[in-house]
């Protein structure tokens, strides 16, 4: 009983402080729509309607929705930056994609939006993808005067391991938060849960064939729905320590933190000095030092 109490008020003082660091993610593609028949003869000639009548443009049409919920690791009044998991772009995937980090990836007509817990929903732009890694990075501009700043959620700091990294041990204790929109215009909805590691370590090439042979995942249980993809997953004091990524046979798993910060350092080609470790901190940094240079705004 007591063990349950403690799990609630943990889930509690999540959402208190992290709620706001979550968001969801909608894929789609928009398709083309028809405007006349294929010998060129348009629907209104084809009705026998004279030229004179006003042919209505075709609704805009698009695909079924794809939903994942993302972490933001940035955030400032021009930009932020936000970690999804790959997956979701799955069916919109180019045929003929470039290798991984180049975010061409995907079909024409591909777009998705972000969804803010306050309501805001922006357009995200892809920064770079890769489906070994099962991971994205999207960047989301603000507009202009608009003063909303989102709190990052807090990596633990894997390169030191008395900073806070939690033991990924079996029976160690996790939560979550993941989102996905209702049924109410610009609203979004949090569900945070709790669960536990239930397996020793693994590594890619021993889950499936198509994930980065070295990609450190753990196992582990906890409720989800559609949506949960995607969503960070934290220690007992409230670090992100792993992203979940997909559910593969019925197994739910997470890629820890130090393959995330390893993806970056890949995707971006951020260097480290001969003595330094890589690190979620400087990697976050130096995203977010080069993308407001690139945006003139330092």
């Amino acid at each position: 009983m007591g063990g349950d109490e403690e799990a609630r008020r943990a889930i509690r003082k999540l959402l208190e402080e992290h709620l706001e660091s979550v968001v969801c993610l909608r894929v789609y593609r928009e398709l083309k729509p028809v405007t006349g028949r294929e010998d060129g003869e348009s629907s209104a000639q084809a009705q026998g309607q004279g030229d004179d009548k006003t042919t209505k443009p075709p609704p805009e049409k698009v695909t079924a929705w794809a939903y994942a919920t993302g972490s933001v690791t940035y955030s400032c009044h021009d930009f932020a930056l936000v970690l999804f998991f790959a997956h979701a772009f799955t069916p919109y995937r180019a045929p003929n994609a470039a290798g991984p980090g180049d975010p061409q990836q995907l079909v024409e007509g591909t777009r998705y939006k972000v969804d803010f817990v306050d309501g805001v929903t922006k357009a995200g732009h892809l920064a770079a993808i890769d489906w070994a890694y099962d991971l994205s990075l999207t960047m989301i501009f603000m507009d202009k005067g608009e003063d909303r700043l989102y709190r990052p959620v807090k990596f633990v700091q894997h390169d030191c391991p008395a900073m806070g990294f939690s033991n990924t041990e079996r029976n160690t204790r996790l939560c979550s938060i993941y989102c996905f929109p209702t049924e109410q215009p610009e609203s979004l909805f949090g569900t945070s849960v709790s669960g536990e590691i239930c397996a020793p370590l693994r590594l890619g090439r021993e889950i499936d064939p198509t994930l980065y042979p070295d990609l450190s995942l753990f196992q582990f249980v906890m409720e989800g729905a559609e949506g949960s993809s995607g969503a960070p997953l934290f220690t007992e004091n409230r670090q992100v320590m792993g992203i979940w990524i997909s559910q593969i046979g019925g197994n739910k798993f997470g890629v820890l933190v130090k393959s995330i910060c390893e993806w970056l350092y890949k995707a971006f080609n951020i260097k480290r000095t001969y003595h330094q470790q890589e690190s979620m901190t400087i990697a976050v940094a130096e995203l977010a030092s080069t993308y407001s240079r690139c945006l003139g705004r330092v």
